[in-house]
């Protein structure tokens, strides 16, 4: 492969990496804040369930509270930074990037001789991360705005 030929590939790893690593965050961001609402839930039925009216009257009630208050962190979470739009929103873009990082590896190998169609296939993959990103800007945007309507 030449170097050029490796750069490019490079340049699209780049891309496939960022959107891996923002897949990854806005995933783990998505599964802390369920995890939050369900472990505040069970929190509040147990000490709701279990506890005595004496307990109740001076821990209990701070435990429900906490626990309400988890609630409440989780769902804002949720619903403020639209977590779930963002989430799927990044891992579109890793599944995209991905597959073109696959794509050239493919088609640069089969034209490894003919120059020409590898500039070809630079052309065609540069425009595909260029439709890629926008159309991640423009999905970034309207969730941003759904965001600042709430």
């Amino acid at each position: 492969m030449r170097d050029q030929d490796a750069e490019f590939i490079k340049w699209l790893e780049d891309h496939e990496a960022w959107y891996e690593k923002h897949s990854t965050m806005w995933g783990r961001l998505l599964m802390a804040c369920k995890l939050l609402a369900l472990t505040a839930t069970i929190i509040s039925i147990v000490v709701a369930a279990a506890i005595t009216p004496e307990y109740f009257s001076s821990t209990g009630r701070w435990l429900i509270i906490a626990a309400a208050a988890l609630t409440a962190i989780s769902s804002e979470a949720l619903s403020q930074l639209k977590v779930r739009e963002m989430e799927e929103l990044r891992e579109d873009g890793n599944i995209e990037a991905s597959r073109l990082v696959v794509y050239a590896r493919q088609k640069i190998d089969e034209c490894a001789n003919d120059p020409q169609r590898i500039n070809k296939l630079k052309d065609e993959i540069r425009e595909c991360i260029a439709a890629l990103e926008r159309g991640q800007h423009r999905r970034h945007v309207a969730i941003d705005g759904r965001r600042g309507n709430q």
